[in-house]
């Protein structure tokens, strides 16, 4: 019974052998250079083709991460949430000009707020 076995294995394994052998002769039998031309070509077309994608692909991964549920904060909240020190809240008390929202000392204020307590308010 082995032996019968070890025989069907051995000639099927022949058979394939076979086939594979003639096989390997036809694709020899083909012009190399036409073959390496058509090849070239194909595989640069796949590898642009492949590139293009997976760069559209990964900028869309990447532009599509914004939060749907995101609500921008109010400018009130902000200004809450702000702790001034004591140094600018000194300032904020002796500055006298205000321009675009922003406050500036004169050199006056600066020499009152450094002689004086408080402010003088006229």
């Amino acid at each position: 019974l082995y032996v019968k076995m070890a025989i069907i294995g051995r000639s099927i394994l022949r058979a394939l052998q076979a086939k594979l052998t003639n096989s390997v002769r036809n694709i020899s039998k083909f012009s190399h250079n036409k073959v390496k031309y058509y090849n070239t070509n194909s595989l640069s077309a796949v590898i642009v083709a492949g590139g293009t994608i997976a760069i559209y692909t990964a900028y869309q991964c990447v532009a599509s991460k914004s939060v749907l549920a995101y609500q921008p904060k109010n400018a009130e909240e902000g200004v809450r949430a702000v702790r001034l020190t004591s140094r600018e809240r000194r300032f904020i008390r002796f500055a006298s000009v205000e321009f675009d929202g922003q406050l500036y000392m004169t050199p006056q204020d600066f020499l009152e707020s450094v002689v004086e307590a408080d402010p003088r308010r006229t």
